[in-house]
Order: structure tokens, then sequence, then C-alpha cells
């Protein structure tokens, strides 16, 4: 596969996933979870600082209409609190944010 509509194509049989995504302020990272969320491939559970994942949101024109965002203290809880949600069935995926690897 090289191209997204590809992989969209390949999977589209599948469930929908849930992320929860470590530190989710960031453009690049939720301009990628909007083409996934576009795409119905998943869905993703955001944690953070709630205004600057709005900020971040808005700069990439992603609405975050039935998006949880969960408010953490610092990257650490954020990690923390995503590997819980993952742990407890609330979420499928891990995902890397903006945080630093050795932290995540």
């Amino acid at each position: 596969m090289n191209t997204f509509k590809e992989v969209c194509d390949a999977t589209k049989d599948y469930p929908v996933k849930v992320l929860a995504v470590v530190e989710a302020a960031d453009v690049t990272v939720l301009s990628a979870l909007k083409m996934s969320h576009d795409a119905n491939l998943a869905k993703a559970v955001l944690f953070g600082r709630k205004s600057e994942i709005e900020k971040a949101a808005e700069q990439c024109s992603f609405s975050l209409d039935g998006v949880s965002i969960r408010e953490t203290r610092d990257e650490i809880d954020s990690a923390h609190e995503a590997a819980l949600c993952v742990r407890e069935g609330k979420a499928d995926i891990l995902m890397k944010g903006h945080i630093h690897t050795d932290d995540f």
C-alpha cells in the first residue's frame, strides 16, 4: 500500500478502533486523527490540556464534537491515564502524541 486511500480501501470492513492519544495538543497529530476520523477508520480519546487541544484542533479544522478529551496535569499523567484507558478496554490502541519518547 502506498496511499492513504489504499489503506482505507483495505480496511473498510474492519471495525472502527479507538485510539488513546497521549498529549494530543499538536496540529500534526490532530491532522492525522482528522483523516482517520473522516475515513471512519478510528475514533479517539484525547489526553492533555483541553485548552491546548482545542487550539490545535482549530488550527487544522478538526471538529472535536463527540470527541472525548481527558484533562491531565502533565505529560507523565497523560501517558499514565491513556495507558489505563487501553488497559481497561476503553480504547484499543495507545498512540504517541507530542510527548518525549522516553516519557511515553
